[in-house]
């Protein structure tokens, strides 16, 4: 194991770690979306049922279909308002996760950079070897 590759593994655990972050970030978005198409068809739903009870004549005070709607609106605002911090927060973690990749990519290639120095340097000692032992002779001792 060459020296780089302790970072390698260090920095591919710290990739996958933010991966993991931003797609529970991205898992909260969609669960989020997913409430407010959710609350959207209910507050449909309950509009044309108060329309139906209307022209049946079966009428619920108009207070009544005020707060409810009134409600809606406010659960709404208050899904939005997650749902563009949950933005904000994947979009960091984005970031973090992106640095991540980079860090380890930058270490990837330290490492290869590393292995090929090495088979290089081990190729030169082998070639030397040899040709102490007189197997090679001078002009291949430069490998």
């Amino acid at each position: 194991m060459n020296r780089f590759q302790r970072l390698v593994e260090l920095r591919q655990i710290r990739e996958e770690t933010a991966a993991n972050a931003l797609a529970r970030v991205q898992g909260r978005i969609q669960k989020t979306q997913e409430e407010i198409v959710g609350l959207d068809r209910e507050t449909e739903a309950e509009s044309r049922a108060a329309k139906e009870n209307l022209a049946s004549g079966c009428l619920l005070p108009p207070k009544m279909y005020e707060d409810f709607f009134r409600g809606q609106v406010w659960r709404r605002r208050r899904l939005e308002e997650r749902k563009s911090r949950l933005q904000v927060e994947a979009q960091v973690a984005r970031q973090a996760w992106f640095e991540a990749r980079t860090l380890l990519q930058q270490a990837e290639k330290l490492a290869l950079k590393d292995d090929a120095a090495r088979k290089v340097e081990a190729r030169r000692k082998e070639g030397k070897e040899l040709d102490m032992a007189g197997i090679l002779g001078a002009s291949h001792s430069r490998l």
